[in-house]
């Protein structure tokens, strides 16, 4: 008995650190996805699930290889029994049926089942969340966007709200750049808002019932911040507010920093084109920064 819990433990051991490996593997990949802009966001839609679920089918196989492997060495399965097919049965918990363990090694079966009903959990979760985050880049998602709607709203801010507006832009810029953290104050950040942006911008904020967690600065022709909270970010709220500068002008520029590849995906997701780069030596950070540009598109009239 002891015998069978320690070969069938570290089989499922091993087992775990392959799917451990392969789901580091995918979330990053997902990630890099998540960066780059495309304008068909359906089809990268299809192609992050089909290389998902592939990788994962490949390395549900390859621990069905792992337990066949063991139940070679330990003598478990009769003898003539094919070893691949008896483990494959095991794992996906089908349950014993032509092929029987022998005596010696019987609780081998069910410690194969539970290693695999533990790492089909473990892929469903991951392809849950893979889904979910590439229908949100791909705009499939859409939590309350609008005027109202659920406790969440759209609206202009006031200069009484320089506090959490200011909190906003800290919270996601030191998120973002933390290499840049702490370059200026929370008074600072706020004399920036009652000074500057609140008199040369319109400024608008995404509120969750009363909390605010996004806004947007902009006057004719520029966007000068647009900052969501972290904990908010993937949501589809950047999309919401950026809309509210698109639907006032028919051209914007901003800049934003080369090495920020999140904000830069989002802007080229949303139509903008790089037109300028610099090596950062007339911005404040003294960090490369890039312009972008955007233009609405008339159609043609006939």
């Amino acid at each position: 008995m002891l015998r069978q819990l320690l070969v069938s433990t570290a089989v499922s051991a091993g087992n775990i650190a392959i799917h451990a490996i392969v789901m580091a593997a995918v979330l990053w990949a997902a990630r890099i996805a998540d960066e780059r802009a495309t304008s068909r966001p359906s089809l990268r839609l299809v192609a992050v699930m089909i290389a998902t679920v592939s990788v994962l089918m490949a390395a549900h196989m390859a621990e069905v290889l792992v337990w066949s492997l063991a139940y070679g060495m330990a003598g478990a399965a009769p003898a003539g029994a094919d070893l691949l097919y008896f483990a494959f049965v095991n794992y996906t918990t089908l349950g014993y049926g032509d092929v029987t363990p022998v005596e010696r090694w019987q609780l081998l079966g069910p410690m194969t089942a539970m290693n695999g009903v533990l790492l089909f959990g473990w892929s469903t979760a991951v392809i849950f969340a893979v889904l979910r985050k590439a229908m949100v880049t791909g705009g499939a998602d859409d939590p309350g966007v609008g005027p109202k709607e659920g406790g969440r709203m759209l609206r202009q801010l006031a200069t009484e709200e320089t506090d959490q507006a200011a909190a906003v832009l800290r919270a996601s810029f030191d998120q973002a750049l933390p290499t840049l953290a702490g370059l200026h104050t929370p008074d600072e950040d706020r004399w920036f808002f009652r000074n500057r942006l609140f008199v040369e911008c319109q400024i608008w904020g995404y509120f969750n019932d009363s909390e605010l967690v996004g806004i947007i600065a902009f006057r004719e022709g520029w966007i000068d911040q647009l900052y969501i909270l972290p904990a908010w970010q993937g949501r589809r709220i950047g999309t919401a507010l950026l809309q509210v500068a698109q639907d006032r002008f028919d051209r914007l520029s901003l800049w934003t920093f080369q090495r920020n590849r999140r904000a830069r995906s989002f802007y080229e997701h949303h139509g903008f084109v790089a037109v300028r780069e610099t090596d950062g030596s007339r911005n404040e950070e003294k960090d490369p920064d890039v312009m972008y540009s955007w233009q609405r598109q008339h159609p043609e009239r006939v």
